[in-house]
C-alpha cells in the first residue's frame, strides 16, 4: 500500500486561526455543508465562540468542558483533540496500511493549544446501541472481525518501533496516556521501552508499599507479593486502546468501523487485551466479556499486574 500522506498535507496550520469561525460557518448552513464546502472553508476571518448549543454533539468529555466531538453536517464531524495531531497521523497510518474500515480524516486545524479534526461521519448505530438486538450469529461475526483487525494493527509498520507511546510522524517521543497510564493525566514522554518498564517498575514497587500500608492498617495480611514484575518480552505494537463497544460503528453499508484513536499509540502486544478487559468495561455484556481473549489474545497474568497497580497510577507524579 502506499504510504500515508504527510499530516500536513490534511492541515491549516495557524495558532492565531480560530476554529470556531469554521463552526458558525458550518451552523449557518444548518447542516447543509457537504466535504467538499468543508475543504473550501476559510479560516482566516473573525472570531467567535462556538454555538455549541446549536450543533448536534455525539459526544462528551468528564468535567465542565464542551463536548469533544460535533456533528458539523450530513457527512462530517469535527472533533477536538490535545496539542498534537497524533489522532489524524495515526488515523491516516492505519487507513493507508490496513483494510480496517476507519473515518476518513478530511482536515485538521491547529489552533492554541488544540488540534480540531474534520472528518467523516459513519452512518449507523454504536455496538452499544445495537448488541441487544443483533443475533448470536452476528455478534461472533464481529468477534472474527475485530480479532481480524487486532492482528493488522499490530502488523502496522510503525516508524519510530522502539519508542512506546503515540506517534506524529515527528519521531519525538511524546506522553503515553490510556487507563494504565494515571488516567487522563499520562505518563512519560519515554524515549525507549526500557525508560517505559522502568516506570511500571516504580508504580509497583508503590502499589506493593501501599498495599502493605494499608493492609497493616487493617490488620491483614498484604495482598500484594513483593516481587511484581513487569513483562518486557512482548513486542511493541500498534495498539488502539479503547476498543469498546462505543467506539464501534455497525454501518449502515455493513462493514464495522473502529472510530476514536485518541488512545493509540505503540505498546506492550498485552495492552490491547488489558484496555479491552480493563474494570470500565465491566457493564459490558457478559458474551462480549467472554469473547475479549479470542479477540485480542488471552494475557491473565498481565493483566493481573496491572491492574494491581491501580492505586499507584492514580497518584501522578508518585514514585
Amino acid at each position: 500500500m502506499d504510504p500515508p500522506r504527510r499530516i500536513a498535507d490534511y492541515s491549516e496550520h495557524s495558532h492565531a486561526r480560530s476554529p470556531h469561525r469554521i463552526i458558525n460557518v458550518t451552523v449557518r448552513g444548518l447542516c447543509q455543508c457537504s466535504h467538499n464546502q468543508v475543504e473550501r472553508l476559510n479560516v482566516q476571518k473573525g472570531f467567535a465562540h462556538p454555538p455549541w448549543g446549536h450543533i448536534c454533539r455525539l459526544a462528551y468529555c468528564d468535567g465542565i468542558y464542551p463536548p469533544t466531538v460535533w456533528r458539523i453536517s450530513s457527512d462530517t464531524v469535527l472533533k477536538r483533540t490535545d496539542e498534537s495531531p497524533f489522532e489524524p497521523y495515526t488515523m491516516l497510518l492505519v487507513s493507508s496500511t490496513t483494510t480496517i474500515p476507519i473515518p476518513k480524516v478530511r482536515k485538521y486545524v491547529t489552533w492554541k493549544s488544540d488540534v480540531w479534526v474534520f472528518m467523516e461521519y459513519i452512518e449507523g448505530r454504536t455496538l452499544e446501541e445495537a448488541w441487544p438486538s443483533l443475533s448470536i450469529t452476528t455478534k461472533l461475526w464481529i468477534a472474527w472481525t475485530l480479532r481480524g483487525y487486532i492482528h493488522q494493527l499490530r502488523r502496522v509498520p510503525l516508524p519510530t518501533p522502539r519508542i512506546p507511546g503515540p506517534i506524529d510522524g515527528s519521531g519525538q517521543p511524546r506522553q503515553c496516556i490510556g487507563c494504565y497510564f494515571a488516567e487522563d493525566l499520562g505518563a512519560g514522554p519515554f524515549a525507549s521501552y526500557k525508560e517505559l518498564v522502568a516506570w511500571y517498575d516504580r508504580k509497583a514497587d508503590l502499589a506493593v508499599r501501599i498495599d502493605h500500608r494499608m493492609s497493616q492498617a487493617r490488620g491483614q495480611s498484604p495482598s500484594l507479593s513483593d516481587n511484581l514484575v513487569f513483562d518486557d518480552t512482548a513486542p511493541l505494537v500498534f495498539t488502539h486502546g479503547d476498543i469498546a463497544l462505543r467506539n464501534l460503528i455497525f454501518g449502515d453499508d455493513g462493514r464495522l468501523w473502529l472510530i476514536d484513536w485518541g488512545c493509540s499509540g505503540v505498546y506492550p502486544q498485552f495492552f490491547e487485551y488489558a484496555c479491552m478487559a480493563t474494570y470500565r468495561n465491566n457493564s459490558a455484556p457478559r458474551l462480549w466479556r467472554w469473547l475479549i481473549p479470542f479477540m485480542a489474545g488471552w494475557y491473565r497474568s498481565q493483566l493481573s499486574y496491572l491492574q494491581s497497580l491501580t492505586e499507584a497510577l492514580m497518584l501522578y507524579g508518585v514514585d
